[in-house]
């Protein structure tokens, strides 16, 4: 910067008024313009710059639109759906209040059939019980009258076979199981109250002609004798009474 002063002043004596204002240009005049220049240039790249930010917010911004659109149209399915979700549900609680009533009837049917099962199980045992007890009637009429068949409808046993001074229980079954064992065993104080005496003999008849092992097991350890038809019946009597 001195030595440009110096310049400047010699110049000026010398009166080389043209050098000492080429001096004053370079040194403070040039400078401005040039930064004065950059500073246009910069401020046209930042137009520049700005022109396609601005095409790009306004691509962005009509991107947005479109997206808001899309999104109104979204929100319109959205509550068109949740009107039909909300009917659904309501069809499906109408829907499960019919099928809890339905159960409910269902469960009732459902009792009513078994009780009907069972009541038509009981009416098919006392029929083939009666049918049981009047074929040994029948029969003993025709092959040994000395004994007579008679229908009990106390506890405990089905018929009374008496005859030559003895007196058997008869418990009749389909399918005789450990049940009968004891209706037998129970109903012998019954019997006892009726005619004064105990039975001298408890009998298992089974229609169907079947036992069950345990059945027979049972039997064997309670004394009480297993019968298939009139005939096995009238020998285990008549064994008794030899016997006697």
């Amino acid at each position: 910067m001195e030595e440009l002063e110096r310049a400047f002043s010699e110049a000026i004596r010398s009166g080389m008024y043209r050098e000492a204002a080429a001096i004053v240009f370079s040194v403070t005049i040039k400078p401005l313009i040039d930064t004065i220049t950059e500073l246009g240039e910069r401020i046209d790249r930042l137009s520049e710059i700005v022109e396609r930010n601005s095409e790009d917010i306004a691509k962005l911004t009509e991107r947005m639109n479109k997206l808001g659109e899309r999104m109104d149209g979204l929100a319109g399915i959205v509550e068109r759906n949740s009107r039909d979700i909300a009917r659904l549900g309501e069809r499906i609680a109408r829907l499960s209040e019919i099928v809890e009533r339905n159960s409910i009837i269902a469960a009732k049917i459902s009792m009513e059939v078994d009780r009907l099962v069972g009541d038509i199980g009981r009416w098919r045992g006392w029929l083939a019980e009666s049918e049981a007890i009047e074929a040994l009637r029948e029969w003993f009429r025709r092959h040994d009258p000395r004994y007579e068949v008679i229908p009990w409808r106390g506890m405990g046993t089905d018929a009374l076979v008496w005859g030559r001074g003895l007196l058997a229980s008869v418990e009749i079954a389909i399918r005789p199981s450990l049940k009968d064992l004891r209706q037998l065993k129970d109903g012998i104080r019954a019997v006892q109250d009726s005619w004064g005496r105990k039975p001298d003999l408890l009998v298992l008849y089974s229609v169907s002609g079947e036992f069950e092992e345990r059945v027979i097991v049972r039997a064997d350890e309670e004394g009480i004798r297993l019968v298939r038809s009139p005939k096995e019946l009238k020998e285990v009597l008549d064994l008794l009474e030899g016997n006697g």
